[in-house]
């Protein structure tokens, strides 16, 4: 397995080339970040240090916001049932996002549950969305 100190930039990649590589492609890792909780959670997608499967536990009603993403990127949000669960997130009005059928989701009242999305950014605000999986324990 490749270690990312394996590359070095100038011999066999471009100091470009290697500012991209993160140990979720060099080391075939996936990193899983958590976001902070809010009235506002705001998905910062170029934080490198985060990956690209975010978790948000909420524990109120929540607005959610993406931020810096690129187009053709991608990410897998896990929204997380906080205690006593029926929390409500809505999507921030300044995003466009395509849902199947048009409609975005009734998410799972169960404290603990878990709802996942894959988004792909389409343009500025503009987004794609995918059921992953619903009440997941």
């Amino acid at each position: 397995m490749a270690e990312s100190s394996d590359v070095v930039a100038g011999a066999n990649a471009m100091a470009t080339d290697y500012n991209k590589l993160r140990a979720d492609v060099v080391l075939a890792q996936a990193i899983n970040s958590t976001e902070t909780d809010g009235a506002t959670v705001t998905v910062n997608w170029s934080d490198k240090t985060k990956g690209k499967i975010r978790d948000v536990t909420i524990e109120g009603n929540r607005n959610i916001i993406f931020s810096n993403a690129v187009v053709k990127q991608s990410l897998l949000l896990n929204i997380i049932q906080g205690s006593g669960g029926s929390k409500i997130p809505t999507w921030d009005a300044s995003m466009t996002i395509k849902w199947p059928s048009g409609n975005a989701p009734t998410l799972s009242t169960t404290a603990g549950a878990i709802d996942s999305f894959l988004f792909v950014n389409t343009g500025t605000n503009a987004y794609r969305a995918y059921f992953c999986g619903f009440d997941l324990r």
